[in-house]
């Protein structure tokens, strides 16, 4: 028992700065999107975003489908494409391939200021179409790969918003092409290693890169399409613990510096949430494992919090009462024959997305459970009830601060 009080003193400790909890476990995003939804009401025109965590496959999307001019972000799937038949061997990046009139385009690049019949190296072209955003570029590489043939490769990557005619895509499409890229690279890191390395040097950086600490190395590709206040970016954010993939797309906004203004803010709550995410945590109730609707989690590796309701749903011998007067939740226990009152909009808990998260330790061992967590597989473990030693048999704030050297030693528990 006196182990135990040790313990709970000194979970902020182990669990905040010895880096254990912070490393591991799987991120839940209910907060993060609430953060994110919280930013899109101000915004003038549409935004849509879809984030994909590298090391769990977790994701969340904000108008997710809404179909988007892709503007040059198709690039990326052209340039894929491209670098699959590299490998295949169908084409070599050390031939050649003609500018002609039909290839044509101003706006971004260079290309456009050289003669009609001027021949580059295939690999070339591929660089500049990313590196520069050079539009010639990636007309003659177009021209080479057949428009058709890269829709239908977009489709094979699971690609929805795709059309024959249009250069259109939503978040979640170009976001499944930059996981593909990097799938790709991870497999052929020659030629996949050097599209992404074209990326990381590219010259637009306005978008999600500059809202990522410098050290960061971030490979993205922007796409912008003034006439319909189109900015877009899509991105691999290669965090040193959580790598993500990260598409940004907008429309109907005011213009250049408003977009990308959001779409760096936005990216910023998304890297500040994976520099520190709230994490899935397993709990196990008397030798059994109740599975609440939504689970409960560690909360920014400092506290495990869990949504009352879907947890009284899914123990039996909790039951909760709601007081619309007072605005409190009573939590009682059939089992302990005791009972909590939780305030909403108090100190006691916080509301997401009409859920309502009170800190687990404090309600249960209100309620009279033990309550025990392993940093090691993110579990909280619940017994109980537990009878309370006599008033003589506690340990005083003395005998916990005597044994404080042995706590590493123990489980720790979240306040």
């Amino acid at each position: 028992m006196r182990i135990f009080l040790v313990t709970l003193l000194c979970a902020l400790i182990i669990i905040g700065f010895n880096g254990t909890a912070s490393s591991a476990g799987e991120p839940e995003y209910t907060r993060l999107l609430a953060e994110l939804q919280a930013e899109m009401p101000g915004a003038a025109g549409t935004y849509g975003l879809y984030l994909i965590d590298r090391n769990s496959g977790k994701h969340l999307g904000i108008n997710k489908e809404e179909v988007f001019h892709a503007a040059s972000t198709v690039k990326v799937p052209i340039n894929l494409y491209l670098a699959h038949k590299f490998v295949s061997g169908e084409i070599d990046p050390s031939g050649y391939l003609t500018y002609e009139a039909a290839h044509y385009e101003g706006g971004t690049g260079y290309l456009h200021t050289h003669s009609f019949g001027t021949r580059y190296q295939v690999g070339r072209l591929s660089r500049d179409s990313i590196v520069y955003s050079d539009n010639v570029a990636t007309n003659i590489l177009l021209s080479k790969l057949g428009r058709s043939q890269v829709k239908d490769f977009m489709r094979s990557l699971g690609a929805e918003a795709v059309d024959d005619r249009r250069n259109i895509t939503s978040p979640k499409d170009m976001a499944l092409v930059m996981e593909a890229l990097v799938l790709f690279a991870d497999e052929y890191p020659t030629e996949g290693g050097l599209l992404l390395e074209y990326m990381r040097r590219s010259t637009f950086r306005d978008g999600i890169p500059s809202a990522v600490p410098p050290t960061v190395p971030v490979a993205n590709k922007i796409g912008f399409w003034p006439d319909s206040g189109t900015y877009n970016d899509v991105a691999y954010v290669e965090h040193l613990l959580r790598p993500y993939i990260l598409a940004i797309y907008s429309a109907g906004t005011p213009g250049k510096e408003a977009a990308y203004q959001r779409i760096r803010r936005l990216t910023n709550i998304v890297h500040s949430y994976q520099d520190h995410p709230d994490r899935v945590v397993n709990l196990i109730w008397n030798g059994g494992s109740p599975v609440p609707a939504e689970q409960p989690v560690l909360r920014r590796s400092v506290q495990v919090e869990v949504p009352i309701r879907a947890l009284c749903s899914a123990v039996p011998e909790l039951n909760l009462h709601w007081n619309p007067e007072t605005r409190e939740i009573t939590i009682s226990s059939t089992q302990t024959g005791k009972a909590t009152s939780l305030a909403v909009n108090g100190d006691t808990g916080s509301i997401v997305n009409g859920r309502f998260y009170a800190p687990m330790r404090r309600l249960l061992e209100n309620l009279g459970y033990l309550v025990e967590w392993s940093a090691n597989d993110f579990t909280i473990t619940v017994t109980g009830p537990i009878n309370t030693p006599p008033d003589g048999d506690q340990d005083t704030a003395a005998d916990v601060q005597e044994r404080e050297v042995d706590s590493h030693s123990a489980h720790s528990i979240t306040r």
